[in-house]
């Protein structure tokens, strides 16, 4: 550890692992022009090395060699550099500018991880890879250049980097890992127009980020972008086929989305708590929409679901609170549970007739004032409308052999409903507190009406004026 002055004699070529591990006394090293590669740990832990210029003969550069160089201010890299190893610079607090060179092909991971003053970064035009958590939590770093040979930035590769703002990438990237930028809450703009694959939490957490071009993506990972507060606006290209769960989420900003006809599936919370959301135009081609996808979008106000969707899940629209207008085209088999509970603007709906899987609680105090319930349903299932105050009027349902438990309960304003012989069972409280309700229109006769199983809790039901054999032609 005494020593301070190291120069390497030409007659080396190879610096061998930790050869020099510890040295904390060195502050001038020379090396010659005849070496080609220094080894793992060569220098870890030279904490008094101030100064590093590898000659342009070095190829490779092995994993923690400069390590723990903690005064390590100025580093040149040879021209003939082709390999920095993982955690090569790792925690050089000192240093604050890195040219990697053109030939260099990988950047290691963790290679520059935690180097609190690394500032300014340019990426030659070599390299395709950089590596897992190489340049994470570098808390100074404001500006990356990257070259045209990238074609793929792994996991964690800029996570937590707070003061970055400035990102340009020259080539044509293909893949950008799991949490590559996430928490970059300088980050206002990325061009990102090739990349294929955004690793889920890319973006999670950049604050300022409000623009981004996208281009070739094909699958958009979970936690994408989510809490990105300052997204306004974002452009899916037509190559899009997944949105990952909480892709969107709290983003807060974001005003209106189209979704392409190519993609087929939105993931759980894919926009949930989206709560300036007032536009969302969904095109043919889309198939599934996950739990909660788009919960609390508070200010959503109109949707068309198109015909190509078979599936919504659980609580998909639960506490849109603006949702005014809601069509269902033909084509949706499957309604989650609770997907349009606290829907307090949505007074109509009617269900297609495709329609055959109903969840329980449905439409729970949602503003409902009138509901078409299709002909091919069998089951009005559990709570499907309780709470709707404000139902006056239940259509359709000539398929209706259940009416399950709770099913009406709470719909005050309920003054008629229309039941059909296929009818065989009416469950406890189904139509509690309905004290409205005062005509049954029943397309069968008496006969009919004498079988239907009506359980406890029901007296409106059973108190109300039975009309018989009625038609569609009496209501006209």
């Amino acid at each position: 550890t005494s020593l301070m002055t190291i120069t390497i004699p030409k007659s080396i070529t190879s610096i061998s692992n930790g050869t020099f591990s510890g040295c904390s006394g060195i502050q001038t090293l020379t090396l010659p022009d005849t070496l080609t590669s220094i080894g793992d740990s060569a220098f870890y832990d030279c904490t008094g090395l101030k100064t590093i210029v590898i000659p342009d003969s070095v190829q490779s550069i092995g994993n923690s060699a400069f390590q723990n160089c903690t005064s390590l201010s100025v580093l040149t890299l040879g021209a003939s550099l082709e390999t920095i190893g993982g955690q090569a610079f790792r925690n050089c607090d000192k240093l604050t500018t890195v040219n990697v060179p053109d030939k260099v092909t990988t950047i290691g991971e963790y290679a520059f991880y935690r180097s609190a003053g690394l500032a300014m970064v340019t990426v030659g035009n070599g390299v395709e890879t950089i590596g897992q958590y190489a340049f994470a939590e570098c808390p100074s770093l404001t500006t990356i250049s990257i070259g045209s040979g990238i074609k793929k930035i792994d996991a964690y590769a800029f996570y937590k980097c707070g003061l970055l703002s400035s990102v340009t990438i020259n080539g044509d990237l293909n893949t950008l890992g799991e949490s590559a930028f996430e928490e970059c809450t300088a980050l206002v703009s990325i061009n990102i127009p090739t990349v294929t694959v955004l690793g889920k939490r890319a973006f999670y957490g950049c604050t300022l980020l409000s623009q981004i071009t996208l281009g070739k993506l094909t699958d958009l990972g979970a936690y994408a972008f989510s809490n990105c507060s300052a997204l306004e606006e974002i452009v899916l290209p037509e190559t899009l086929t997944k949105i990952g769960n909480y892709a969107f989420e709290k983003c807060t900003a974001l005003k209106a989305i189209v979704i392409p006809g190519s993609v087929i599936s939105i993931g759980d919370r894919g926009f949930a708590n989206c709560s300036a959301l007032e536009s969302l135009i969904l095109n043919k081609g889309i198939e599934t929409m996950g739990n909660y996808a788009f919960e609390k979008c508070t200010a959503l106000k109109a949707i068309v679901i198109p015909g190509s969707v078979s599936s919504i899940g659980e609580r998909a629209f639960i506490n849109c609170s603006a949702l005014a207008s809601v069509i269902l085209n033909e084509g949706l088999e499957t309604l989650g549970a609770y997907a349009f509970e606290g829907t307090t603007a949505l007074t109509q709906i009617t269900l297609p007739d495709s329609l055959i899987n109903v969840g329980d609680v449905m439409f729970l105090n949602s503003g409902l004032v009138s509901v078409d319930i299709g002909t091919s349903a069998t089951v009005i299932s559990k709570n499907m409308f309780e709470g709707c105050t404000a139902l006056q009027t239940v259509t359709g349902g000539e398929g209706i052999m259940v009416i399950s438990e709770g099913a009406f309960m709470r719909c005050t304003s309920l003054t008629s409903i229309e039941l059909h012989p296929e009818l065989i069972g009416v469950f406890d409280n189904a139509f509690k507190d309905c004290s409205s309700l005062t005509d049954v229109y029943y397309t069968g006769s008496e006969d009919d009406w004498a079988f239907v199983s009506i359980l406890g809790g029901n007296d409106y039901l059973t108190g109300a004026t039975i009309h018989y054999n009625y038609t569609t032609e009496q209501a006209a």
